[in-house]
């Protein structure tokens, strides 16, 4: 998840939490209010209708005007101990509209010359039900409209505030050290940033010097090593066609030679993975992996019919991918190389072309380790002593740097690689 996203949630968590407990503290409180406005009116209208009865001595009899909104009854001294003045919400049933409207009571007593007596006050809570819940809306939109308004806000000023960074992020994305530049980042008035971008600058020249330097090492390893290594196998080769040569010194030179050929393919193999490594095969194009795959087969028809291999190809899929194409013709020629120099006599290799993957199936060896390691480096195979190890290195290599997914798995004497573009 993005920063600014993790940023954004965190504060809408936050809003959310303070803006729903104001507004049920702000509901509370205007309901509260007009409770009490509506008791402030009961305890007016008591004095108000004592009042009256002091004119009118009828209304202490129960003589009272229509739909009044107060009922007084005579009541004896002792139950005045279980009367208390107090205010209670009711529900009253209204026969036009035959439903159940809410009410505020008063209930208290009062007493004078002619005895005691029990009042009940009621008022309509409607209007007040009407008001909460108008005010109860207004709120709800407020709240919504606060909401987006603030997210909205929030994340647009983050997106600004952070325009900088996914400036320097972008420009570390698409920096390639083989391209030999200084990289540019734009101007920004924050500190932190200013900060991020020189330090990133510094890292990135001090990485840019480095591989500079193994890029020429790696040339001059090249050219330095196999020039020896090139009159090292031609004195050797000399010293074999002297005739005065015993059996026993014509073996000790057939070794040398054998070890000078091997170092020489082994020097070959590990500079091509420090070159596949520094990406200095920066050019690319499309290329489409079938008559590819068919060309290195081709390639390898004297040693399938030599070891009498059965070989099965099947392409179900057309797959294109964009990479070197002398990359794209090593990496498919030691894949096959591997399915058919580990192979065994009478056996064979199925290669299946699918969807953005390539599968390789083939007989072999039962070998009970973890079969990711033969892309380790000088990780061999017995009966094997031709192989110098590196082969399966100089692929994952190559799927590293094209971000290929691939994988080795073993069951029994089946041994299958998969490689996912």
């Amino acid at each position: 998840m993005k920063l600014v996203n993790i940023s954004t949630k965190y504060f809408l968590l936050l809003l959310l939490t303070i803006l729903t407990l104001w507004a049920v503290v702000f509901y509370f409180v205007i309901k509260n209010r007009i409770f009490e406005n509506v008791d402030e009116f009961l305890k007016n209208r008591k004095v108000e209708i004592i009042k009256e009865t002091e004119s009118d001595p009828d209304l202490l009899s129960g003589k009272l005007p229509y739909k009044s909104d107060f009922k007084i009854e005579k009541i004896t001294p002792k139950e005045t101990d279980t009367v208390t003045e107090h205010f209670s919400k009711i529900w009253i049933l209204e026969p036009l509209e035959n439903d159940l409207e809410p009410y505020r009571q008063l209930t208290t007593i009062f007493s004078n010359h002619q005895g005691y007596f029990k009042l009940t006050i009621t008022r309509s809570l409607i209007e007040s039900n009407e008001l909460i819940g108008m005010i109860l809306m207004t709120v709800i939109l407020l709240y919504v409209v606060l909401l987006i308004s603030v997210v909205y806000l929030n994340r647009k000023l983050m997106q600004k505030l952070w325009k900088p960074f996914y400036s320097t992020l972008r420009s570390v994305k698409n920096y390639r050290l083989e391209q030999h530049r200084q990289i540019n980042f734009d101007e920004t008035k924050v500190v932190e940033f200013k900060e991020l971008n020189e330090t990133i600058s510094q890292l990135i020249q001090n990485n840019l010097q480095a591989y500079q330097n193994q890029k020429q090492f790696t040339e001059n390893a090249s050219h330095e090593i196999q020039t020896p290594l090139a009159i090292a196998r031609s004195k050797a080769e000399l010293l074999m066609e002297n005739p005065n040569l015993t059996a026993e010194q014509a073996e000790l030179l057939n070794i040398i030679n054998e070890n000078l050929n091997r170092l020489a393919r082994l020097n070959k193999s590990l500079l091509l993975i420090s070159m596949i490594e520094n990406s200095q095969f920066p050019e690319t194009e499309k290329i489409n992996i079938e008559p590819l795959i068919k060309r290195n087969l081709e390639d390898f028809k004297e040693l399938i019919e030599f070891k009498n291999i059965k070989f099965n190809f099947t392409s179900k899929d057309k797959n294109v991918v964009e990479l070197n194409p002398d990359l794209a013709e090593i990496l498919f020629s030691n894949l096959i190389r591997n399915a058919i120099y580990h192979n065994v006599s009478n056996g064979f290799v199925d290669i299946t072309i699918q969807k953005n993957e390539i599968v390789m199936e083939n007989s072999g060896i039962e070998f009970r380790g973890n079969p990711e390691r033969f892309f380790e480096r000088f990780s061999m195979t017995a009966g094997n002593k031709n192989s110098h190890g590196l082969g399966l290195s100089i692929v994952k290599s190559i799927c590293n740097l094209y971000h290929f997914n691939i994988s080795y798995t073993i069951k029994k004497n089946i041994h299958k690689i998969s490689l996912r573009f």
